[in-house]
């Protein structure tokens, strides 16, 4: 029941039903990290969305000889959902800043599910478009932001 307690304050899922959340509850699998432990590489093949119970994790792109720390998340953050739309290889790294328990939904079993499951597919896709348009927003303001400090408006 902890795990749907979590599930459940993910906004991905929070509009699943008792029983839809009991889907992927049966799918999500905990996981113990030490801290500073590498979960995933940039440019690795990617294989599940992750959530963290409890802890901290770090989200970084390298480039150009330096390295830009792109989040820190916590408690209830979750990440590495993009591969699951476009199979594309992880795009940043991440690492555990502490000792960290996180819960892991594999891409195939929550392919399986949502392909299965048409009403948990509508949902899910939707939170996930609602989602990731609004870090491209939020994305697309600081890009805005920089450029107006850049030419000095």
């Amino acid at each position: 029941m902890e795990r749907r307690s979590l599930l459940r304050n993910v906004y991905l899922f929070s509009d699943f039903s008792d029983a839809e959340l009991g889907e992927i509850e049966e799918i999500a699998q905990p996981q113990a990290h030490a801290g500073s432990v590498e979960l995933f590489r940039e440019g690795q093949d990617a294989d599940s969305l992750l959530i963290i119970k409890y802890g901290s994790v770090q989200i970084a792109q390298s480039g150009d000889n330096n390295t830009v720390m792109l989040a820190t998340l916590g408690s209830g953050a979750h990440f590495g959902e993009m591969s699951l739309l476009d199979a594309e290889p992880r795009s940043a790294t991440a690492r555990t800043l502490e000792d960290s328990e996180l819960v892991v939904i594999a891409y195939d079993k929550l392919r399986a599910v949502l392909d299965a499951q048409p009403a948990i597919a509508a949902k899910f896709y939707r939170a996930l478009a609602l989602y990731l348009g609004g870090r491209l927003r939020a994305t697309s303001s600081d890009l805005n932001f920089a450029r107006s400090r850049k030419s000095g408006r």
